[in-house]
């Protein structure tokens, strides 16, 4: 269980059910500015049916800057706080962006290295819930 940017608790395992892309990003990192309406876009698209949600992880980064980057840029998503970098090493990320694509069953079926899109994930869904996964 980790805390959020907000003082929440989050734990992957309350998402098992629905597809979870999990973002790893920081403010200073210009490809995760990029990427970030992308991300918007896929949480409001999924937000609407509930059958994907978005988390994400913050990489080298203050919680203050990320409050400002969130207040700014919008994003309606979990943000955990990763002072001591255990997610990202257990996820096994060496530098931002990257994310991971966690099927319903919570394993993770696809890692992304670089920016994404909102299509990008979709069709990812589709094809891994095509495969069964």
């Amino acid at each position: 269980v980790c805390t959020t940017l907000t003082g929440d608790d989050f734990d992957l395992a309350d998402y098992r059910g629905r597809w979870v892309v999990v973002n790893f990003f920081a403010t200073w990192c210009v490809p995760c500015i990029e990427e970030h309406p992308e991300l918007a876009a896929f949480h409001a698209e999924h937000a609407a049916t509930g059958d994907a949600a978005l988390v994400s992880v913050l990489f080298d980064n203050t919680e203050d800057d990320a409050r400002e980057f969130f207040e700014e840029n919008g994003g309606g998503w979990p943000v955990v706080i990763d002072d001591e970098g255990s997610v990202g090493v257990a996820y096994g990320v060496a530098r931002v962006p990257e994310s991971f694509l966690v099927a319903p069953t919570g394993i993770v079926v696809q890692r992304l290295v670089g920016g994404v899109t909102a299509a990008q994930l979709d069709d990812l869904i589709t094809q891994y819930e095509g495969a069964g996964a």
